[in-house]
């Protein structure tokens, strides 16, 4: 006997989506920087976050962060909770 099994994984949420270059990883597991505040230059809050399904570039977010949220994509490295972070408008996101 033979079948053909057709499987899609493609469920539509409400929960965030992240790109895998937002990740930063601490002795409890992976945060993300989430920006914050008003003004030219804000503040950059640590956030613990507990992540679902993930394909090569985007990561389901199921805890730490709410969708509409902006977070750090590129120097996270160099951050730590608190720190001032200047928005770049010129990016075209």
């Amino acid at each position: 006997m033979t079948a053909t099994i057709e499987f899609n994984p493609t469920v539509q949420t409400n929960l965030p989506l992240i790109p895998r270059s937002a990740l930063a990883r601490s002795g409890s597991g992976a945060v993300v920087f989430v920006v914050q505040g008003d003004g030219e230059i804000q503040k950059a809050s640590k956030r613990a976050v507990r992540l679902g399904r993930s394909d090569d570039a985007k990561i389901e977010v199921l805890q730490g962060i709410e969708a509409d949220e902006l977070v750090v994509i590129d120097g996270h490295f160099a951050l730590q909770d608190g720190s001032p972070v200047l928005l770049d408008q010129n990016d075209g996101a």
